[in-house]
């Protein structure tokens, strides 16, 4: 008979997110039957093979058990945090205009200068904010109708 002090859980990764993940790095598991406890794991191997239909591949995580809390065949979350991050400027909804049928920001550098705008996609959060993933600036003519 096996003891359950240790068990894996395995997860499949979206190819793209790979590249990110590395043997060794901690794993954050939750289960519904324990919603307010996270089990701490690490990563033990990753598949050298990609499931062709849903371009996964697994990901095995080893996590102490000492309380057996955790059972075989269990649904789980797993976190794989990583040092993955992405720059964006987020503006307030407010300064957002719409000139030409385009989303813009006008960004003033200084008095005696004209504006500048920014024009490119822009993606609207939860908490109200714009975000854009490039910050470009254009100088703009405005035309009087």
């Amino acid at each position: 008979m096996r003891t359950l002090s240790r068990v894996w859980v395995q997860a499949e990764v979206y190819e793209k997110d790979l590249g990110r993940i590395r043997i060794g790095q901690s794993a954050f598991i939750t289960v519904d039957t324990y919603p307010n406890q996270s089990f701490e794991g690490k990563v033990a191997s990753i598949s050298d093979v990609l499931d062709p239909q849903t371009r996964t591949a697994r990901v095995r995580c080893e996590v102490a058990n000492h309380d057996l809390r955790l059972k075989t065949d269990m649904f789980a979350n797993i976190e794989l945090p990583t040092k993955f991050s992405k720059q964006a400027l987020a503006v307030p909804a407010s300064a957002l205009q719409e000139v030409e049928g385009k989303n813009v920001v006008f960004i003033r550098h200084s008095a005696t200068q004209s504006p500048s705008t920014s024009k490119t996609a822009w993606t609207r959060t939860s908490a109200g904010r714009w975000l854009m993933s490039a910050f470009r600036k254009r100088r703009s003519r405005f035309r009087q109708k």
